[in-house]
């Protein structure tokens, strides 16, 4: 938060629409860490819990179904990059819990040592596939 004293004036934060005075509140980071995951079994499950949430470059050996943990109070807008990379063959990539109906049904592959950079943006109910 920015507070101008001179001015009495703070600015940055817009009050969720529900907001009580005399209560807490709580409010989420814009940046989150750089995160890292590993595929188990045949699920990548992704943290998002920032505005902007960033994965490290994943490894896939196998063919995997994306998951996203989303809490509560994600806003709309926030986005989610995450850099997956085919290993020891080509990967099929299909979208599940967090991702599921609009333009992210269905799946994409990666080819055997090939780099993708997956980019979703949040609406509210589901991540939407950017790229």
């Amino acid at each position: 938060m920015w507070i101008d004293k001179e001015k009495n004036a703070a600015f940055n934060f817009i009050p969720a629409p529900d907001f009580q005075p005399d209560s807490i509140n709580e409010v989420m980071f814009p940046i989150g860490k750089v995160r890292t995951a590993t595929p188990e079994n045949t699920v990548l499950t992704l943290r998002a819990d920032a505005h902007y949430n960033y994965y490290d470059e994943i490894d896939i050996p196998q063919n995997v179904t994306l998951k996203a943990i989303i809490p509560y109070n994600l806003p709309i807008g926030a986005e989610l990059l995450v850099p997956l990379t085919a290993d020891g063959g080509d990967r099929t990539i299909s979208f599940g819990e967090g991702f599921t109906g609009g333009i992210s049904q269905g799946q994409i592959t990666i080819s055997d040592g090939e780099t993708k950079v997956l980019f979703f943006k949040w609406n509210g109910t589901q991540f939407l596939k950017i790229n």
